[in-house]
């Protein structure tokens, strides 16, 4: 597999606006999630991926959550779950209470329904090889298995056969050609827990839609994005699927890396908490006498939290793109002896535009481009595709509102 990776700005704009039609995502991509994940946003190219566009931007750019009661009551889950030892809160593992905070947010977010990770037990269900095989068997036409067992047991274990679905299938896309190597049991059944319980949002959804009775043991009446995008594919329930895991991915794991790293900074860097709580105290109040109302107009209106939040997203962006070449085209820098002649590029070839180094670039950024210092945001103007923790142009990610908006909520209450 012949890759090339480049910061240059103006390869960037290349790959993703003024010569992307030379450009399309990896068949390795939809193989390598096989089949945990089907055709989506994520792994499909031209009129396709253009045709899954159409359908869910619409419907996210509507669903843009404004009731912050909604956040609040998944962050008092998280604060609730931290063991107390005297004064303090005992060690912890933040990474999973965060995965499990993101997990229950996305899917009641993007669902209607949520997951209660910090609540559900691992209801672990026994599945034989001989269910599996049937499943196999009578889905050979998409590879997927979609016959729910009991609904809440799979939602309990939900978050788990997620996370160990998603590791399989980075080492499957890192293999190449090779990516049915990286394969287990384990895997296997992760997959059908997963889709299981993905067909147990839909079917929920759909039933609503059709009777026009709301789930009562859910939140549906206010989120029902889900229900939005089964109205526009109400004949295929699978590619209703495929989209909402696709949308659940971005949305999830995007936002559970950034909240690790935005721990992470913090910890390490006291002055940048320090002047980042004073502000918020300035600005709202103590909890027991607020001076003004916590909304998401407010918490915009918070300069110093937007800068902290620009600087955890510029040094730690997890929204990685990858492109192949499906013509042999031309890179507008990066030839020549000093670099700076077009480049030719071969077909077939993987091109590579890592934000962590673009991000860190001393030409761009100054000679602390390694530091976490919001302050830089105060007065750093930005050029053409030299901050990109969103990818750009029209592949640009559709969960940034959603993102975001999770980013200053919990950043805040931090």
């Amino acid at each position: 597999m012949k890759v090339l990776w480049t910061v240059e700005p103006a390869n960037i704009d290349a790959l993703l606006s003024s010569k992307s039609v030379d450009y399309f995502r990896s068949p390795r991509l939809l193989k390598a999630g096989t089949p945990f994940l089907g055709p989506g946003l994520g792994t499909t190219s031209d009129h396709v991926w253009a045709r899954h566009r159409q359908t869910v931007k619409p419907i996210l750019d509507r669903h843009h959550q404004k009731d912050i009661a909604f956040y609040d009551k998944h962050l008092d889950r998280f604060f609730n779950a931290l063991g107390i030892d005297g004064e303090w809160t005992q060690l912890q593992d933040l990474n999973d209470l965060l995965g499990f905070f993101t997990m229950d947010t996305s899917t009641e977010y993007f669902f209607g329904a949520n997951t209660n990770s910090f609540v559900s037990k691992k209801i672990r269900q026994d599945v034989s090889i001989w269910t599996m095989l049937w499943h196999l068997v009578t889905n050979r036409t998409t590879h997927r298995w979609s016959k729910p067992l009991d609904g809440e047991a799979l939602l309990a274990e939900f978050g788990h056969a997620f996370d160990e679905t998603m590791k399989y299938v980075q080492g499957r896309y890192l293999m190449g050609k090779m990516y049915w190597l990286v394969d287990s049991w384990k895997f296997r059944v992760s997959c059908w827990k997963v889709n299981a319980a993905i067909d147990y949002f839909v079917d929920r959804a759909a039933r609503k839609i059709v009777t026009g009775v709301a789930d009562q043991s859910s939140d549906t009446k206010r989120y029902g994005l889900l229900e939005e995008i089964l109205k526009g594919n109400s004949g295929n329930l699978i590619d209703v699927r495929d989209q909402v895991m696709h949308i659940l991915i971005a949305g999830r794991d995007t936002t559970q890396s950034a909240l690790s790293w935005a721990f992470a900074l913090l910890g390490n860097n006291p002055s940048v908490f320090l002047r980042l709580r004073n502000e918020v105290l300035e600005h709202f109040g103590p909890e027991d006498d607020p001076k003004e109302e916590i909304t998401f107009s407010t918490l915009r209106s918070c300069k110093y939290l937007q800068y902290t939040i620009k600087e955890v997203l510029r040094l730690y962006s997890s929204v990685q793109q990858p492109r192949e070449t499906r013509v042999d085209t031309v890179l507008p820098v990066g030839g020549g002896a000093d670099g700076t002649n077009p480049l030719a590029i071969p077909a077939g070839t993987t091109i590579m535009a890592p934000q962590y180094v673009l991000h860190r670039r001393t030409d761009h950024w100054g000679s602390d481009s390694g530091e976490f210092r919001p302050e830089r945001w105060e007065t750093k103007k930005l050029k053409a595709r030299e901050y990109l923790p969103f990818s750009a142009g029209a592949h640009s990610c559709l969960g940034r509102k959603f993102h975001l908006l999770v980013l200053r909520h919990f950043d805040f209450h931090i």
